[in-house]
This record gives structure tokens, C-alpha cells and sequence, in this order.
């Protein structure tokens, strides 16, 4: 398989307090997948500011992302979000959270029929 010709992937992650796996154990393990596949990630932490996530996603685009990874704070914003990112060809991809109405290409999460079994 060839090499890509992007390897920079831009994470944008929503609090720190719905989740304490927004702080470290996603961090941590996206982290460590980005060093196994040599890429360059940018993990940011919106904190709640559907603003601030916006901020973030530009300055990524900017960066030259060629995939952002997207936990939205709520589907308007993560939809804006991935609206701006098909403006500048970066691939999006709905991480755990599907932005209603949005325009990833991919949506991944963890085993949604044991979470909707558990809820």
C-alpha cells in the first residue's frame, strides 16, 4: 500500500466534564495509534465552547489537516464544523458522537448495541 501523502490528522474533543475519557484515556490511546501508524495528530479539548471548537477546527484546517476527527458538542456545531471542512477537502469522520444532518465520511464509536443494551 502506498503511503499517504497527508498523515496530519486533527482530534477535536468535546469537555472534560461529561467524561473523564475525554481527558486522558482517549488522548492517551489516540495518541499512541498516531505514533503506530506514524502520523501527525493535533488533539484539542473544546471544553465545552461550541466556539471554541470552531476555533480549533479552523487553526487545524489551517494546519493542513487532512482528516479531522469530530466529537461534536451538539449537531448544529458539529455540523458547521464538517461543512467548513468540505470547503478545504479534509475528510471528516464523526467520532462516537453522529452529527445529524452532517457530512462526514465516517462514523466510528464503540459498540453502540452494548451501549444501547446498557442504557
Amino acid at each position: 500500500m502506498p503511503a499517504a501523502k497527508n498523515t496530519k490528522v486533527g482530534v477535536l474533543l468535546p469537555d472534560t466534564a461529561s467524561s473523564p475519557r475525554w481527558v486522558s484515556a482517549d488522548p492517551n490511546e489516540i495518541g499512541k495509534q498516531c505514533t503506530a501508524y506514524k502520523l501527525t495528530c493535533y488533539v484539542d479539548n473544546a471544553n465545552g465552547s461550541a466556539t471554541t471548537q470552531q476555533s480549533q477546527a479552523q487553526a487545524l484546517i489551517n494546519a493542513g489537516v487532512g482528516v479531522l476527527l469530530v466529537t461534536n458538542l451538539d449537531p448544529g456545531s458539529g455540523k458547521a464544523i464538517e461543512a467548513l471542512a468540505q470547503q478545504h477537502n479534509v475528510v471528516t469522520i464523526d467520532y462516537d458522537r453522529l452529527t445529524a444532518g452532517g457530512t462526514a465520511s465516517y462514523y466510528v464509536s464503540y459498540n453502540n448495541v452494548k451501549v444501547g443494551e446498557d442504557q
